[in-house]
């Protein structure tokens, strides 16, 4: 097992952190659904977050969007 010291964690590109938020939880099993696609898009306008879920455990689908001033997820 590899050991983590304090202060020795590698810095995450904010493009690679791809959602903070906690997932939805699924209104047919009240399972926690995974994340299964996720697309940010800029424009002049501001961006655009598209999140997609899926339940791991009946397969209903949801997804969600986030409209925000452009470079507001930076």
């Amino acid at each position: 097992m590899t050991e983590t010291f304090l202060g020795n964690e590698a810095v995450v590109s904010p493009d690679e952190i791809v959602d903070r938020r906690k997932p939805p939880i699924c209104p047919h099993c009240l399972v926690q659904m995974w994340l299964t696609e996720f697309t940010r898009k800029e424009t002049d306008h501001g961006s655009r977050e598209i999140r997609e879920y899926e339940c791991k455990q009946c397969g209903f689908a949801a997804s969600s969007e986030v409209r925000g001033p452009l470079g507001a997820g930076h």
